[in-house]
């Protein structure tokens, strides 16, 4: 269970949203609603990256759709490659809110492939076109792997758009971040 103290930082974060007016839960009808209820059945929480769409509800749709599907749905990739893509791209593309999202999730996750960090790498360096020679992946996780890298070039502009440069309320300090990692 997500702890209270996470639930009160990601409502702050809605509400910290920039330029645009994030639909609150507690209103959300139709589309909004069903997609803030995906989310939260499948992250647990209402993930500030995707409820900055809400105020266009099939952008909305389609956004959750396409992180889902990347970056959740089981394949041929496991969780832990998908979040070292996730966190490659996001570290190329300058977004530390993302990057500390994925890197919390990337670490957290007990069983990780012993190629992560190679991962990571080849996300990042591709993102910039300096990445050479073979991925460090079988090919038949290719497609999802790359669907992950799309999906996080797309986020990641958005977020830095929408979103503080932190999932941490301001207020936390930043010598408390480590440990709330």
């Amino acid at each position: 269970m997500i702890p209270t103290l996470v639930r009160l930082a990601v409502r702050r974060s809605l509400r910290d949203t920039r330029h645009v007016r994030v639909v609150p839960p507690r209103q959300a009808r139709g589309t909004v609603a069903e997609v803030y209820r995906q989310v939260v059945r499948d992250f647990k929480m209402l993930a500030p990256p995707v409820a900055l769409h809400s105020p266009a509800p099939d952008v909305l749709a389609a956004s959750w759709m396409i992180l889902r599907e990347t970056l959740l749905a089981e394949g041929r990739a496991d969780r832990a490659t998908k979040e070292a893509v996730a966190t490659g791209v996001s570290l190329a593309n300058s977004c530390p809110y993302c990057t500390d999202v994925h890197g919390m999730t990337l670490d957290a996750i007990v069983e990780r492939p012993s190629d992560r960090d190679a991962v990571k790498e080849w996300a990042r360096d591709s993102a910039t076109g300096a990445a050479h020679g073979a991925p460090p992946f079988p090919p038949e996780q290719a497609a999802e792997l790359i669907g992950v890298a799309v999906t996080f070039h797309y986020y990641n502009r958005m977020v830095n758009v929408f979103l503080r440069d932190s999932p941490f309320p301001s207020h936390v300090p930043e010598s408390a971040k480590p440990k709330a990692r």
